[in-house]
């Protein structure tokens, strides 16, 4: 159990949200609240939702930052790790080898998402949802509370191949370079170096896609 923690505790601070110079350099369209005049309740709607769940399933908590988590490492965070297999793309991300048939949670996107198309239809993201329960279930799971710019659009394209290429293997460090985590867009890092700590809140994962692909 006490492993199990530690693993939680470090996916949960590395969502923590860091300064924002890098913020504003990663992703400029993105901002927090940017829902507030567009679907006033889409935060409270996800967030309402995720503690259902994880009242009743505990588990799913650490399943949603998992679940974000690896939704961010290949193309950003886009909600691609969502998209269901089809005819023309029966391999997406969600079937690749570190994903399937471990990665859970996606039930809750799904009811959040069909509660917030029933009071705001095409108005919020899934890549937004998914962004924000990770938030949510990291409050639920550890009392850690942090703002989240939103605004991101989702991506078209999921690739299983791409999963398994970029996703971080079972053997990677725990201390992972900020060169690294830059490269995928993901790590904030202060003066070029890495502030790698159980919740330390000089380092994060931005939730956040690149500018071209934010909502305008």
């Amino acid at each position: 159990m006490g492993r199990a923690n530690l693993q939680i505790g470090i996916l949960v601070g590395a969502f923590q949200l860091l300064l924002p110079v890098s913020e504003a350099y990663y992703c400029r369209s993105l901002k927090v609240g940017y829902y507030k005049n567009k679907c006033k309740r889409a935060e409270s709607i996800v967030k309402s939702t995720v503690r259902s769940y994880v009242k009743e399933n505990p588990g799913l908590g650490a399943d949603l930052i998992r679940l974000h988590f690896h939704d961010c490492f290949v193309r950003g965070c886009d909600a691609s790790v969502l998209l269901d297999p089809t005819e023309a793309n029966p391999q997406p991300e969600k079937l690749a080898i570190p994903n399937f048939p471990s990665l859970r949670g996606f039930e809750v996107i799904d009811a959040a998402k069909a509660k917030l198309e029933e009071k705001c239809k095409g108005i919020v993201s899934c890549a937004d949802i998914l962004a924000l329960a990770a938030r949510d279930a990291s409050f639920l799971l550890g009392n850690i509370s942090y703002k989240i710019p939103t605004g991101r659009l989702d991506g078209r394209v999921s690739n299983s191949t791409e999963a398994l290429l970029n996703l971080p293997p079972p053997f990677f460090q725990s201390h992972p370079t900020c060169g690294h985590l830059c490269k995928e867009g993901a790590l904030c890092c202060r003066n070029g170096h890495s502030f790698w700590g159980p919740l330390n809140r000089n380092i994060a994962l931005l939730l956040l896609h690149q500018p071209s692909l934010t909502h305008h």
